[in-house]
């Protein structure tokens, strides 16, 4: 049974040698990595669908929020985006701080970054809805590395201790940073992968003040009432979303109906104190708000609305933009 097998393969691979080359070239194209993204236009996601809050509230409308599909390119991708228009080539390095990072670093960041904007999220709306927000704990992660920093840390270690010292967040590490002297090396215990180690990093002087040569975010886990449950794909990453996922919170812990049956889309980032920060990809998202029939388009203050509303004069956009610099000042302009 065996070698009838084996001799009806054998025979199939003499007579499709050609298309069976053909058929690997082509499954290599589809893999073989090319530095870069490419940008292949915009979409909305339902902030509702990613957040429930106990007892919330039902409104008629909904928040939305914008997003840039892109694509990590591969050799297929990157040949496509020289054919069909809307394909834009973005280059890795636009998303590095510096070039010895790769994917997985850039990757492991944007998860990071999302989950510092839903802590945001979660803290300015709790905050502005009057409920009850205590921190449960914090995580302290190394999110980028300078390229000029005496250290065997990477991207993604999470730092428990530093000579010893516990280390809640990046002020504590920079008041023990300044009690010690340059070219000092210091002790780091960090934990990955569900394993500890000890690490080391040696401290440098630029512009008068001592750094190690790494940046860090907290990761700080919220003790809620009422409580919440966010939830986003693994694929999905980055702080654009925010300042939305801040509404769709507050909306939900309120008894007023904030969209009023309209279909709201936005971007932008959220800081702790209600201020909203900018981000890229403003024409991909407001075009993707268009065709997904929005009524009002946030976005924010600055370039990123000077960029929206040029967009939509140019292509006529029937469409209400709001120019978002406070969480507050957004809450008064919907209400």
């Amino acid at each position: 049974m065996i070698n009838k097998i084996y001799i009806k393969i054998k025979q199939f691979i003499h007579n499709e040698w050609k298309f069976l080359i053909i058929l690997l070239l082509l499954v290599g194209l589809t893999i073989y990595p090319v530095d870069c993204y490419i940008i292949t236009g915009g979409g909305i996601i339902s902030a509702t669908d990613r957040v429930n809050v106990e007892g919330k509230k039902e409104k008629k409308g909904s928040f939305n929020l914008a997003y840039v599909s892109e694509l990590k390119g591969t050799l297929y991708t990157y040949l496509l985006s020289y054919i069909i228009p809307s394909f834009e080539r973005e280059s890795t390095d636009n998303y590095k701080y510096d070039k010895t990072e790769n994917t997985k670093d850039i990757d492991f960041r944007n998860n990071l970054l999302l989950n510092e904007a839903n802590n945001n999220a979660i803290y300015v709306a709790y905050t502005k809805a009057r409920k009850t927000i205590k921190v449960k704990s914090k995580k302290l992660f190394v999110y980028y590395v300078d390229k000029e920093a005496d250290t065997d840390l990477e991207v993604g270690d999470e730092i428990i201790e530093v000579n010893g010292v516990k280390i809640n967040d990046y002020d504590e590490l920079r008041e023990l940073i300044n009690t010690l002297d340059e070219k000092e090396a210091i002790s780091i215990k960090i934990k990955k992968n569900n394993n500890y180690r000890t690490k080391t990093a040696t401290i440098f002087t630029r512009d008068n003040q001592k750094y190690i040569g790494i940046n860090l975010i907290t990761d700080t886990e919220y003790k809620l009432s009422p409580k919440i449950d966010i939830t986003f794909k693994k694929s999905e990453g980055g702080p654009s979303g925010g300042l939305m996922m801040s509404l769709e919170i507050y909306s939900q812990l309120i008894k007023k109906d904030l969209t009023k049956g309209r279909k709201i889309v936005g971007t932008g980032t959220i800081n702790k104190d209600g201020t909203c920060g900018e981000i890229d990809g403003v024409k991909y998202k407001l075009k993707g708000a268009v065709k997904n029939s929005a009524d009002i388009f946030i976005v924010p203050t600055g370039k990123n609305y000077e960029e929206a509303v040029k967009e939509k004069k140019k292509h006529n956009y029937k469409i209400k933009i709001i120019e978002a610099k406070t969480f507050s000042q957004v809450v008064k302009e919907l209400s």
